[in-house]
């Protein structure tokens, strides 16, 4: 990857690239799902998402635990490394922990409610 440009940005550039690159990865992840559906059918779609996502979750959180140093393990951990993941960035999922549970919620989802919009069903 050549950074050279990221590497000169000051703390309000990068943040604003940051902003765009989530912007875009959800634009990107979201045209791919309805394309996908439009061509081969909504359960092909959501069983390709299912993997993808799973895979890439699997790896992102290998590389959180050593980039961003968590030592925590159970649910500490994972809600520390939830918060840092870029999809629930992207999702902004609402977190509630209690001694021994952890609730995710997401009160707004433009994806789906893009879908609805569009009469393409829940």
């Amino acid at each position: 990857m050549d950074l050279e440009k990221i590497e000169k940005q000051d703390s309000s550039q990068l943040k604003s690239y940051i902003e765009l690159l989530l912007w875009h990865y959800r634009v990107v992840d979201a045209f791919w799902f309805i394309y996908v559906e439009e061509r081969f059918g909504r359960d092909v779609a959501e069983d390709l998402t299912e993997k993808v996502w799973g895979k890439a979750a699997q790896m992102a959180a290998k590389d959180m635990l050593k980039r961003f140093n968590i030592k925590e393990k159970g649910l500490k951990g994972f809600v520390n490394a939830l918060k840092l993941f870029f999809l629930a960035l992207i999702i902004k999922y609402e977190i509630e922990e209690k001694e021994d549970e952890v609730i995710l919620s997401v009160p707004h989802c433009p994806p789906q409610e893009a879908r609805h919009k569009r009469g393409l069903g829940e």
